[in-house]
């Protein structure tokens, strides 16, 4: 039984989550209710499933949210309501998968991975293919841009010393993914600070983009020069003659980042046009958008099959931020 509880969580999460979204639109006090009262049986389902850190995160924020609420003298009846003020957080994590979903399907990240493939002469040059193709990667797919760029490179690199080789690795990849992050409107921090300022993305856009593309030019010319000294010779003999294909390997980026304007442009004018917050409006805006782009691109059947495994493979997982937003909800709003 516990095991078919873990796994067929997507369909609790997907119960609440759409309740909550439905009430953005119709907005009735008692769908909001409805989701706050799903929201009890799926903190205890999430919580038993959550790693240590979350559950000892979830209990003290339960009960600092429980004293704060008997101190407070609310009544007992709105805490469901008080569980719903992080849910559009959820909703946000929960449809990001769509848009990984999308660029795998259009084999985007294959191609910018030739990056890391094609012949270079030490790992100076590899290291600054491997910043920018990890930094590109983590535009579009964020954290699944991780695995997949590292597991690449102990690929490449299995030649190589293992202590070079994972420091190599750790650093390049986990340095581009931060510099990327800086200014992603994927990235769940970026969401919550735009909203909590008041300030447009737009206006914080190219300032976030300057800072991430100077830090990550200093980054890349800091590490070729540091790791110039070591010699790169690919673990695979084919791939030492392997060539990149410039003109489709550009157009794949311009093909990304043509994507990924329209995708700003249709949220700041969705934003605009209801109202919505940044968080709410890219939960809102990603999935229509991932679908229209499938079918431009001509991927659809290969988006959607993808797509739903990749979804719901996360949306299951997601107790330890289930635990952790929900018991933040209770405590903020205490």
């Amino acid at each position: 039984m516990k095991a078919l509880i873990n796994e067929k969580r997507y369909i609790i999460y997907t119960l609440m989550l759409g309740i909550y979204l439905v009430n953005i639109f119709l907005d009735h006090n008692v769908l909001l209710y409805m989701a706050g009262i799903i929201a009890i049986p799926v903190f205890i389902i999430s919580f038993a499933a959550a790693s240590r850190l979350f559950k000892i995160l979830g209990t003290f924020f339960i009960g600092a949210g429980v004293i704060l609420f008997v101190v407070s003298g609310e009544s007992a009846a709105q805490i469901p309501i008080f569980l719903t003020s992080n849910m559009q957080l959820l909703a946000f994590l929960a449809v990001l998968p769509w848009m990984n979903s999308v660029v795998h399907a259009g084999r985007f990240d294959r191609k910018i991975s030739q990056l890391l493939r094609a012949d270079v002469d030490d790992l100076g040059k590899l290291y600054a293919r491997s910043s920018i193709t990890s930094y590109l990667l983590v535009c579009f797919i964020n954290l699944s841009a991780l695995p997949f760029s590292q597991q690449v490179l102990q690929d490449n690199l299995s030649a190589v010393s293992k202590k070079l080789r994972e420091s190599f690795v750790s650093r390049t990849t986990l340095r581009a993914f931060a510099i990327a992050l800086a200014w992603s409107p994927m990235e769940i921090m970026v969401a919550i600070t735009i909203d909590a300022t008041g300030v447009g993305y737009a206006a914080y856009l190219p300032w976030l983009l300057l800072c991430s593309l100077l830090v990550l030019a200093i980054e890349m010319l800091w590490g070729r020069i540091e790791f110039r000294k070591h010699p790169y010779t690919p673990a695979n003999q084919k791939m030492k003659n392997e060539s990149i294909n410039w003109k489709t390997l550009i157009f794949k980026i311009i093909e990304l980042f043509a994507a990924l304007s329209v995708f700003l442009m249709a949220v700041l004018l969705i934003g605009n046009w209801t109202g919505f917050n940044f968080i709410l409006t890219v939960t809102l805006v990603l999935i229509p958008f991932s679908m229209c782009w499938a079918f431009v691109i001509r991927r659809w059947r290969t988006f959607r099959i993808v797509g739903w495994s990749m979804w719901k493979q996360r949306t299951t997982n997601m107790q330890n931020f289930v635990v952790l937003f929900l018991a933040l909800g209770l405590f903020q709003a205490a």
